[in-house]
């Protein structure tokens, strides 16, 4: 209730309204803030979302209902009301309900359960009769609440006495077709959404009837029918679904002129399509009221026009046949994918407590819940009583053990929170799943329909190096380089999909705490996911560390960020990971390995890095010093609340990048002139190739620096074979007198 879809112009019209002296600064609006009555211009509006801030003292934030709410103290309601009438909007008064009609359900000996209430304008409620002993209350009265009350078939002790029972949907139904002298019933609730909603006791008391299904011509009317007949198909002794031909349900086909004669012709017309006699153990209902024959136990056709869940049973069949039309069914109701496969293992999309989205590996459990929803299971006994069962977890297993190739399932690669490039230049900016560039994307609030140009001009990549640059004008770099850098790390993250191979380890050093490079690291993550970062500290065994390594790059995240390393960089597992195009590992706690696919780009910060071992060459550098003892009591920063301007920012930024990368590819991918960096020739290439073209330079201009400062090992022995030169340098020989 307090987050209205306002558009521009209703936002527009809402603060000129309530803050009169908000203007128009930049992409946003600012002035005084009307809460605390403020001077200073702290108070700042997003004319697209309607999202306020005061950056002053209040120090929070609202949405256009919270701030009508914080401004005025009135109650939801009236706030509503209030705000709807600035912006031109109208306020609807509920309607008044009137009661039409209402229909007793009773128990087999007459005795009432529950009545159902027909209400004008068009609506049902359930209600319950008690009795009140309690002083002026006291009485006989009716209660809208009917939980635990036996939920019972209308009109229940005629149907038990009936051979021939017509089921429809509604009592009004019921009661214009005992006019005419059948004897007819509906369950309470209307029609079936799921079988769920068909109770066990409804199919006991229509067992062994002649059974007419007379359902409603529409959507929920044919799901309906369906359901009843799965649930009847083994216990009536007749099943037909006679389709009405006139009008929507079976009143209309009365009112228009339908006989009792006309009506039992219809039925007789219809064949048995399911129950004893019929003996059928897998048909379904198709449009024309029919039932479309197939082999028992197989999966039901999908009839045209809505989806039928196939029906698998699990007694008396091969167990291959049972695995086989599971896994059929698995794979038709992974419509839009939510299933996919990836490492050899099926997997889905798990959202953590903080919202970020990570692929999981399905447990037999969690298998079992997809196949619950994708296929009915049931037995049945020598009688040919079906009984719905779970999904067996035999069949699971099997599924789960299956050749990798059999599951149809789609492979996934990466689950992303922005929009990218695909890897022939096309923008994925859809939600959901890419077969093409095989990402699931789950996109932010706010970053629909960006528009890209297909050939960007100099003009659209200036403004976007420029746009860009300004996230990073408060951090004091050393050189022009490790400014450069930071895009690069940047854009390593942003294109890590279209990058074949490995991509190297971003050093954010700076000479002391508090110069920023924790948040320079979450700035990137910000753009990236539009969430605060999940930094990790690395473990000092390489054993653990290794194993944590192996835990992120199962759930396959975008960025790694390793923070405030006080060690020397020199862990061998890591640079393995980072020069790896897989990583193979055991699976913690378990007996098994497994092969992933490393897709993610690496960033580790700390003051005064030291890299030792074979790290220095998967690195580039980006240096920060901001020429004072304590950097973090600096003030006059262009951006003084930099994440929140990151954020407010994040689809321009975006489509920044994106402008960037669509030039480079539209360009033809011309090549960089900065030299490959070996074992990450396409990372060089198309980072390198991507600035120069946007005419950054400067790229990979402090790694011969970097090396220079990383080998000390080198000059350690180097100033050892000196002093061993010095120490046993040969002396010249006395020469012998004749």
């Amino acid at each position: 209730m307090s987050k209205l879809p306002f558009n521009p112009t209703e936002i527009s019209a809402y603060y000129r309204e309530r803050a009169p002296k908000v203007a128009q600064v930049g992409s946003e609006w600012r002035g005084p803030c009307p809460i605390h009555d403020g001077t200073d211009d702290n108070f700042t509006v997003n004319p697209n979302t309607g999202m306020a801030y005061c950056h002053s003292q209040c120090g929070k934030g609202w949405s256009i209902m919270q701030f009508e709410n914080a401004l005025s103290g009135k109650s939801w309601k009236e706030c509503r009301r209030d705000i709807n009438a600035i912006v031109g909007r109208q306020n609807h008064e509920p309607a008044q309900w009137r009661e039409v009609a209402h229909y007793d359900y009773t128990d087999a000996e007459g005795q009432m359960l529950f009545q159902v209430v027909r209400f004008e304008p068009k609506t049902f409620r359930q209600r319950r009769r008690v009795v009140k002993m309690d002083g002026a209350s006291a009485g006989i009265t009716w209660e809208y609440n009917v939980k635990g009350v036996h939920r019972v078939l209308y009109r229940l002790p005629k149907v038990i006495s009936a051979d021939q029972v017509l089921l429809v949907e509604g009592e009004k139904d019921v009661e214009n077709l005992e006019k005419l002298g059948f004897t007819a019933t509906c369950n309470p609730g209307g029609a079936c959404s799921n079988s769920s909603k068909w109770l066990k006791n409804y199919s006991d008391n229509l067992e062994g009837k002649s059974v007419v299904i007379l359902p409603d011509n529409d959507e929920p009317g044919s799901q309906h029918a369906q359901i009843v007949f799965q649930a009847l198909r083994f216990r009536a002794r007749e099943l037909r679904i006679v389709k009405i031909p006139v009008g929507k349900d079976a009143s209309d086909w009365i009112a228009a002129g339908a006989t009792r004669e006309t009506i039992e012709q219809a039925i007789a017309e219809t064949p048995v399509t399911g129950g004893q006699v019929a003996q059928v153990t897998g048909n379904i209902p198709s449009d024309s009221g029919c039932a479309e024959a197939h082999s028992p136990g197989s999966p039901a056709p999908r009839t045209a026009g809505r989806p039928a869940i196939p029906q698998i049973q699990v007694t008396d069949r091969p167990f291959r046949t049972i695995c086989d039309e599971t896994l059929d069914a698995l794979q038709a109701a992974n419509i839009p994918p939510r299933l996919f496969k990836r490492t050899c293992r099926i997997v889905g999309i798990d959202t953590s407590e903080l919202g970020r989205p990570f692929i999981n590996e399905l447990s037999d459990a969690r298998l079992r819940h997809h196949l619950s929803r994708a296929a009915d299971f049931f037995e049945v006994n020598s009688q040919g009583i079906r009984r719905d069962v779970p999904p067996p977890m035999d069949v699971t297993r099997d599924i789960r053990f299956q050749d990798p190739v059999n599951w149809r399932l789609p492979v996934l690669d990466a689950v992303i929170e922005a929009p990218t490039i695909r890897t022939d230049g096309t923008v994925l900016a859809q939600p959901g799943y890419d077969p093409q560039s095989q990402l699931y994307l789950i996109p932010g609030a706010g970053l629909q329909d960006l528009d890209i140009p297909k050939v960007p001009t100099r003009d659209h990549l200036d403004v976007s190096v420029e746009m860009i640059r300004t996230v990073f004008t408060d951090f004091p770099f050393v050189d022009q380089a490790s400014q450069t850098n930071v895009i690069a790390a940047l854009l390593t993250a942003f294109c890590r999909h279209i990058i074949r191979g490995p991509v190297p380890l971003a050093l954010f050093d700076a000479t002391s705490q508090g110069t920023g490079k924790t948040l320079l690291a979450e700035v990137i993550a910000l753009i990236l996911t539009g969430r605060p970062a999940e930094l990790i500290t690395p473990m000092e065994e390489p054993e653990e560390l290794r194993k944590q390594l192996t835990s992120m790059l199962m759930e396959s995240p975008p960025l790694v960020i390793i923070d405030n390393v006080t060690s020397t960089v020199d862990w061998p597992a890591l640079a393995k990971v980072i020069t790896g195009d897989v990583h193979r590992d055991r699976v913690l706690g378990k007996s098994q390995s497994v092969v992933m696919p490393v897709k993610c780009s690496w960033i580790a910060t700390g003051n005064n890095l030291q890299l030792g071992g074979d790290i220095a060459r998967r690195c580039f550098w980006i240096r920060m010093d901001a020429g004072m003892p304590e950097p973090f009591r600096r003030s006059g920063f262009q951006h003084p609340r930099l994440k929140e301007h990151v954020l407010a920012e994040r689809r321009n930024l975006l489509i920044a990048l994106l402008t960037l990368v669509r030039a480079w590819f539209a360009a033809g991918q011309p090549r960089t002139s900065v030299p490959p960096v070996g074992s990450f020739e396409h990372w060089t290439e198309v980072v390198g190739g991507i600035l120069e073209y946007a005419g950054v330079e400067g790229f990979l201009g402090n790694s011969g620096k970097m090396f220079e400062n990383s080998d000390g090992e080198r000059g350690e022995w180097e100033a050892f074979l000196e002093t061993l030169e010095d120490a046993f340098e040969p002396q010249p020989r006395p020469r012998r007198s004749p």
